[in-house]
């Protein structure tokens, strides 16, 4: 069990190696880690956000947030096992697609 709640020095103790195949390797509290990454659909952005209050976001309570950086690709580890396309992840990003082909609007020409 971790009782650290301070800041930590991240690029100090997690850094991701690249190897051969495209994907990285890391630990973090001495788990192994296999991740890649994975950039977001078009029309889709992620923001890395800030809570104005100062302490960890929560926006489930109602708290502010603020965006501090937008990013169109993200990065997703899995505990020892190599990234694939049938991970969580890739899998959400194709289902967006789908999803607007589904419900998105139908141009008639």
């Amino acid at each position: 069990k971790t009782t650290f709640s301070g800041p930590a020095k991240v690029s100090t103790y997690f850094a991701p190696s690249e190897l051969d195949d495209g994907t990285e390797s890391a630990s973090f509290r001495g788990r192994a880690l296999r991740g890649r990454q994975v950039a977001l659909p078009e029309g889709y952005s992620g923001y890395a956000v800030k809570s104005l209050s100062g302490g960890a976001p929560d926006p489930s309570k109602g708290e502010q947030l603020r965006a501090v950086k937008r990013v169109g690709k993200l990065h997703y580890w899995n505990h020892d096992t190599a990234p694939t396309d049938r991970d969580e992840v890739p899998m959400l990003m194709q289902w967006l697609g789908v999803s607007q082909a589904l419900h998105g609007t139908v141009k008639r020409g």
